[in-house]
């Protein structure tokens, strides 16, 4: 065998295993396991007649090949047993090579030691340890260097070196100047509904796959968002779980926190998952019991924000706050409507389910509210509320959570002011007071309304007149003021009136009194009387022209018949007997002193009679003296 043919010599246990033989005069049928023995190797070549069935082919027959502790040969027995040292490149184009051994540990070594780079098959982990004692980089197309294990144990993907980041000097770093080669990725490809799984965990046994149980406040997992500022790589920003109260057997609460940085050399909380699925945000609160707590890090408003895709001038479309049971029934909702024919405005809604989710109450862009109605009045310029019911409306007061009065519109077209129920209710119209600044200084009472209707203007209480309580009470307020003023001034005016219903006792329908003496009074049975009988008719010259004397008033004087007589019963009038005139019969002798009532019954004018009466009474007077002047001058005689 000439060793420059030779492809591949395998020497185990003396024997040849496999054998390229250029002049084919060992075939390789002819060399199965120990076949070969005892054989003659001369000028590198095997006859076959150097072969036979009980010996070995001795190391020493090889001449050129295999050289004893002879340097610059392929293959250079060192002296130890079952050891050969390569002096030059071995190529293999076989489909297996085979390192075969009986105890634990073999291996190829790249070092002279044999200890310090190796690859080595090992009987505990039932598979090949990879040792390098500086590290371990993996190339691709070439010797582009792909991954590196460094002597730390990182594993460092894209980079020759590790990159410390704000402190951590990572055991496994990916970097590239791309998405593609700076990206992990993980996926699962099973049919059904299970994920990858990227698990963050965290015991406090100290010592690596042993269980510690971890406390409240133990953070089980952080990831962090690092920056560079140009000098080095700081914490932007970072999502972490920090275990809650209650660990116990198979149970582990944890809240998930995330933090960020606001310009500083480190992150603070900002908001936080409670494990009961309570979120704060912003200064957080983690004692907050509500499922979701916002609070303002600065001394600034806090503020929640919904906010539309675009600007829209009076159109679509809104915002809505929804509140939903499990069962995913709205029960109630809180919607902002921007149709409102123009840019930059809204309406707000406000809904409530009672059998059916409906619109209970809105504020429209302009200010107006309306309640029970989604069009409220439209007082330009003024806050307007509106009340609307299928039956009226009720805007109700409470205190202590106790009705106390209403405001309401009751019977279609009846509006309503409702005192508070028993007999302390009371209704009043106070007018506020303010100093120079126009600061609210405290109330002054103008009108009170108290149980049983009674009402009081311009004063607190009733008064007492003669010994009888007054009812409604009006003060007078200004210095030299009518207390009260009548004003009519419709085509049909109508002034002041008194009625007294049938039955009872008739006191006193007017009175006048100064301090405690009464001055005038119009009795209950109709009859006037004042403190000096004194009655008068404006009378002044300057008030007056035409003046002439009257006609004579003899004959009708003469002719009015003077009656006594009672009203009837049924009239409601005084039944006693009277003196006066008929009014049908005086008509026949002065018309003028006769006229209808709007109940078109007849009454006199007996202050005109009276006068009428008086001019008479001259022209009797006057006869009397002729006559007496008459009966003189005939007793003279």
């Amino acid at each position: 065998m000439s060793q420059t043919k030779a492809q591949l010599i395998d020497a185990i246990d003396g024997s040849i295993v496999t054998a390229d033989i250029a002049d084919d005069a060992v075939n390789a049928d002819k060399l199965a396991s120990n076949s070969v023995v005892s054989a003659s190797i001369v000028d590198g070549s095997i006859v076959n007649a150097d072969i036979n069935a009980s010996a070995a082919i001795a190391g020493s027959k090889i001449a050129d090949f295999v050289s004893n502790n002879t340097n610059n040969q392929v293959l250079t027995a060192t002296g130890t047993a079952n050891s050969l040292n390569g002096e030059a490149n071995l190529t293999f184009d076989g489909d297996d090579l085979l390192i075969k051994s009986s105890t634990d540990g073999r291996r190829i070594s790249f070092a002279g030691d044999g200890s310090s780079h190796y690859m080595k098959y090992n009987n505990s982990l039932s598979g090949i340890i990879l040792n390098g004692y500086g590290g371990i980089a993996f190339e691709t197309n070439g010797t582009n260097e792909r991954m590196r294990i460094d002597s730390s144990g990182r594993l460092l993907i894209g980079h020759t070196s590790s990159i410390a980041s704000d402190g951590f000097n990572s055991h496994l770093q990916v970097n590239g100047t791309s998405g593609d080669n700076s990206s992990i990725y993980q996926s699962r490809f099973s049919n059904n509904t299970s994920p990858p799984n990227l698990v963050l965990a965290k015991a406090r046994s100290g010592s690596v796959g042993s269980n510690g149980v971890v406390q409240e406040n133990d953070m089980l997992g952080n990831i962090q968002f690092h920056g560079n500022d140009g000098s080095g790589f700081h914490n932007g920003a970072n999502i972490f779980a920090i275990v809650e109260a209650g660990v116990g057997n198979n149970d582990m609460p944890a809240a998930l926190g995330f933090a960020t940085n606001a310009g500083s050399t480190s992150t603070a909380t900002k908001m936080r998952l409670s494990g009961d699925g309570r979120l704060t945000a912003g200064a957080i609160d983690s004692s907050s019991t509500s499922v979701l707590h916002l609070r303002s890090n600065t001394a600034a408003e806090t503020t929640l924000e919904l906010s539309s895709v675009d600007n829209y001038n009076g159109s679509l479309p809104s915002g809505k706050i929804s509140f939903t049971q499990q069962n995913a029934t709205e029960i109630a909702r809180i919607k902002f409507e921007t149709n409102t024919g123009a840019a930059n405005r809204a309406h707000i809604a406000f809904w409530t389910n009672f059998g059916g989710l409906v619109e209970r109450m809105r504020i429209t862009d302009q200010g107006n509210v309306g309640i029970g109605t989604s069009v409220p009045v439209n007082n330009t310029n003024y806050g307007g509320l509106s009340l609307n019911g299928s039956s009226g409306s009720i805007f109700s007061f409470k205190d202590s959570d106790v009705e106390k009065t209403r405001l309401a519109l009751v019977l279609d077209n009846v509006f309503s002011i409702q005192s508070p129920p028993g007999g302390s209710g009371v209704f009043r119209v106070d007018q506020l007071t303010a100093d120079g600044s126009g600061n609210i200084t405290g109330a002054l009472e103008r009108l009170r309304i108290v149980s049983g209707g009674r009402l009081f203007l311009g004063c607190t209480g009733a008064i007492n007149i003669n010994g009888v309580t007054t009812g409604h009470t009006i003060n007078q307020v200004d210095d030299y003021k009518w207390t009260v003023g009548i004003r009519c001034e419709l085509t049909n005016k109508v002034g002041l009136a008194i009625r007294y219903a049938a039955g009872g006792s008739d006191h006193d329908a007017i009175l006048f009194v100064k301090d405690t003496t009464a001055r005038f009074r119009v009795n209950g049975n109709g009859d006037v009387g004042n403190a000096n009988n004194s009655y008068g008719q404006i009378s002044d010259v300057s008030l007056k022209e035409n003046i002439v004397d009257a006609n004579s008033q003899w004959n009708d004087i003469k002719n009015v018949k003077v009656r006594n007589f009672n009203f009837k019963a049924e009239t409601g009038l005084f039944t006693h007997t009277q003196i006066g005139v008929v009014a049908q019969e005086i008509e026949t002798v002065s018309p003028k002193l006769v006229y209808e009532n709007e109940e078109e019954t007849k009454e006199v004018r007996y202050s005109v009679l009276y006068m009428k009466a008086i001019k008479a009474l001259q022209e009797a007077m006057t006869r009397i003296e002729t006559l007496e002047t008459e009966v003189a001058t005939l007793k003279a005689a």
